[in-house]
């Protein structure tokens, strides 16, 4: 088993990708709000100098993003990262978010089911 996490910047593709999901079988999802160390630095009081062209750029920028996490089998991993492609398109592009799993060696609790 494994966790997938996606952190996505364009916080307007959250519904469709819960929909996305849904629609290919993936019954649960946590989704909290984030906020990347860019921003943070940016919004803090300290002049961080290399930060500094990154403050400019991110002036309009929304203050958050979403970070979904998924508890998964093995064989649901390619399914959803082609879900997420599908909804938002090449997370290579500027800006976009990024996803990446991790490896479960301990599950308890909840309501997890194996498909």
């Amino acid at each position: 088993m494994q966790v997938f996490f996606l952190v996505i910047n364009k916080v307007s593709l959250v519904d469709e990708l819960l929909k996305e999901f849904v629609a290919v079988g993936i019954q649960g999802a946590t989704i909290i709000d984030s906020t990347g160390m860019g921003r943070a630095l940016m919004n803090s009081d300290e002049e961080v100098p290399i930060f500094s062209d990154l403050r400019m750029m991110l002036n309009d920028a929304k203050p958050f993003n979403k970070t979904i996490f998924i508890v998964l089998e093995e064989e649901q991993i390619p399914l959803v990262v082609d879900t997420v492609r599908k909804v938002a398109g090449d997370l290579s592009n500027p800006d976009m978010g990024i996803m990446f799993t991790v490896p479960i060696h301990y599950l308890g609790g909840g309501s997890f089911r194996k498909a």
